[in-house]
């Protein structure tokens, strides 16, 4: 099992274990955001990450995932799954990026505690990615 700090968590930095009103409340006492509320999609968080970070790094977990599961499709083979086990947020990034849309795209998702989501290709396509919206049940035949 291979681990990577590339899925750790969004490094929250000043915002760590404040809600959102609460990030949205002191940014508006020092004056941020005057135009449009605090989005962390958009504009991340000070003292930690920004979107563009968050991107990188799950960009090249990706990255690296196709690089692996590209000869398997392109020989029509089975394997190369893989698990990717982290926190509700960062995976909702990967998720987006996984799709190729920049993170502040606003895709309302959401991702229970324990949830599984699957992603693949379209037509077994690796330049097709796609979200697995609905799952059946294997006949027992």
């Amino acid at each position: 099992m291979d681990q990577t700090e590339d899925i750790a968590e969004w490094k929250y930095g000043d915002y760590e274990g404040k809600l959102t009103d609460e990030i949205k409340a002191m940014r508006k006492e020092r004056g941020l955001d005057k135009e449009k509320p605090w989005d962390i999609w958009r504009d991340g968080c000070e003292g930690g990450e920004g979107p563009h970070d968050v991107e990188r790094r799950l960009d090249a977990l990706i990255g690296a995932i196709r690089q692996m599961q590209r000869p398997l499709l392109i020989q029509k083979r089975s394997g190369g799954d893989v698990v990717v086990v982290a926190h509700g947020h960062i995976l909702r990034a990967f998720v987006k990026r996984w799709l190729d849309f920049p993170l502040e795209l606003p895709l309302s998702m959401m991702l229970e505690p324990g949830g599984i989501c699957g992603l693949g290709y379209q037509h077994s396509d690796i330049k097709d990615p796609a979200i697995l919206v609905g799952m059946s049940f294997p006949s027992r035949g």
